[in-house]
């Protein structure tokens, strides 16, 4: 009689966190993240980083807000509609939402249509843009097929830097990152390429982990020690063309819970303040530009002024 070893199963957590965090998945750490966005200053003359959620129906985005939201207000919101297991998207209205405490003052979160691969659903690119160059108001209801004409009521024809998007995110759940379609990628490839012309930060949420990965669900605490969690994140990288830096794999408060687990909070805290980090960094650059260009326009009407000058004294 033979007898065969069993296969030993695969590890599926990794002994040391592929990110490291500054501290321990608890209150206290999850407090300091807190104090640290309240104390930081956006920029200059803006006050409130603009961020701008782009993803497919049923990606997580609502989820997103509702679960900054609860952070803010530290209890369960519901404040942005989620769609659940619908396949059109709820949000049909450009909404942006905050909150009036101290967090919220230094953010808006922007909600859209789902970013869909058909024409006849969700988001066109060009209406994308004219989101970012801050054409589109508040209220603004997206017809799919048609982009936004200067003469509609919520458009914006000289936005100022408050209006504009400050910071694009990209909102997929970690469980499609296989599954993307060549039209969706292309429709992704597109958007990219103009964000970059426009020199707009770039962040992904990776929603749904715990649904992907059976560690996290078990236990958020092992989002970052996931084997699953960091190749999917990592395959998203090379997906995507966006930096493994700005990648954030979350789980969205909401799924049954009844009080604010910091180990939910942490992940989303962590995006949320390189979210505003690059937020600010654009309004800085932009703002700086913004200077030069005003300091070369008076430069060149001073020339013109004394050239006139000189030709009358003649």
């Amino acid at each position: 009689m033979f007898w065969y070893a069993k296969p030993e199963a695969e590890p599926t957590l990794l002994e040391n966190p592929w990110r490291q965090t500054k501290g321990e998945w608890n209150d206290k750490y999850c407090g300091e993240i807190i104090q640290e966005l309240k104390e930081f200053e956006v920029g200059d003359k803006i006050t409130k980083a603009q961020c701008l959620l782009l993803g497919p129906v049923i990606s997580g985005k609502s989820s997103f807000v509702n679960s900054v939201i609860s952070i803010c207000k530290k209890r369960y919101s519901n404040s942005a509609y989620t769609a659940g297991r619908r396949w059109t998207s709820v949000t049909r209205e450009y909404f942006s939402f905050d909150c009036e405490d101290e967090i919220g003052k230094k953010f808006c979160l922007c909600d859209t249509a789902g970013m869909m691969e058909k024409e006849e659903h969700g988001f066109n690119v060009e209406n994308i843009v004219f989101l970012i160059e801050g054409n589109v108001e508040d209220g603004y209801k997206f017809n799919p097929t048609n982009t936004i004409e200067e003469n509609d009521f919520h458009f914006r024809k000289n936005p100022m830097l408050a209006d504009k998007i400050h910071c694009a995110v990209f909102v997929l759940p970690a469980t499609a990152i296989d599954r993307l379609s060549e039209m969706y990628m292309e429709k992704f490839r597109i958007l990219q390429e103009k964000l970059v012309k426009k020199d707009i930060p770039r962040v992904l949420l990776l929603t749904n982990c715990d649904l992907f990965c059976d560690e996290v669900k078990q236990n958020k605490r092992n989002l970052y020690r996931s084997i699953k969690v960091e190749k999917v994140a990592t395959k998203a990288a090379e997906t995507l063309s966006i930096p493994l830096s700005n990648i954030h794999p979350i789980v969205n408060h909401g799924g049954g819970e009844v009080y604010l687990d910091p180990a939910t909070s942490i992940p989303i805290l962590l995006a949320l303040r390189q979210m505003i980090h690059f937020a600010n960094d654009f309004i800085e650059k932009y703002t700086k530009k913004e200077k030069m260009e005003n300091a070369r326009r008076n430069k060149r009407e001073n020339v013109t002024n004394m050239m006139m000058e000189n030709t009358t004294n003649k």
